[in-house]
């Protein structure tokens, strides 16, 4: 994980610092990175969801998408992409986080199978769910669809199920996350949300999701106007 982080450098990864010892009676390492004031994706949509502006939810995604690219040149794969793992610094740019899982795609099939972070379910194709070694950069693409369903919607993937263990089985069954009714979406938001959540072969990479989120953004603001930063506008 450290060799890993420590070579990434991209405005939208959380910058790798250092290692510190001594935080505990066993005198475990600790990894340090940067301070990311504001705090985890997740954390700042429970604060702002209701203030948050279609552009500044493409501009977020925009950030992640440019950090998935990065690691996907890299070649990496980030593995369990959810917005626990996307943070906020003080320019509001959405940077990556948590590569403990992240992998070389080469080496992947060399691995045994590791566990399923129950918190990531929510996020994850069913090759992740039941077979973890068969991670691919598609399935970031997967996670990364169910997280703009959450940018866009207020609520988390598969808000209708109550019990993960359900959620678990409904990928499997082809069955996909419904579109959300707590708000408006435009209708090319949610086809975009359903090719990433699409069949492998149909999903797009991320060398294509760049521009058709810069696309949108650019048709979504107004002339000589940022998405950066918390906006009540229309």
């Amino acid at each position: 994980m450290v060799r890993t982080w420590k070579g990434l450098n991209h405005k939208n990864i959380v910058p790798f610092l250092g290692i510190v010892y001594g935080f505990d009676q066993c005198d475990r390492a600790a990894l340090v990175s940067s301070w990311m004031p504001n705090g985890t994706l997740k954390d700042f949509l429970a604060k702002h969801d209701d203030q948050l502006t279609v552009s500044r939810c493409l501009q977020l995604l925009l950030d992640i998408a440019r950090g998935l690219l990065y690691l996907h040149s890299s070649p990496l794969i980030h593995g369990y992409l959810t917005c626990n793992n996307v943070l906020l610094d003080a320019n509001d740019n959405a940077c990556l986080t948590d590569f403990g899982y992240a992998e070389i795609p080469e080496v992947l099939s060399y691995l045994g199978a590791s566990t399923m972070r129950v918190s990531t379910l929510r996020w994850a194709t069913p090759k992740q769910i039941k077979d973890a070694p068969q991670r691919t950069t598609k399935n970031d693409i997967y996670s990364f669809g169910n997280l703009a369903l959450e940018l866009f919607s207020g609520k988390q993937p598969w808000s209708e199920i109550q019990q993960d263990v359900v959620v678990m089985m409904l990928p499997s069954q082809s069955k996909k996350p419904s579109r959300p009714k707590s708000r408006p979406m435009d209708d090319q938001y949610w086809e975009f949300i359903l090719r990433c959540c699409s069949n492998v072969q149909q999903r797009p990479s991320a060398k294509e999701i760049v521009p058709i989120l810069e696309h949108f953004l650019a048709a979504s603001l107004p002339p000589s106007q940022s998405a950066r930063g918390v906006s009540t506008a229309a």
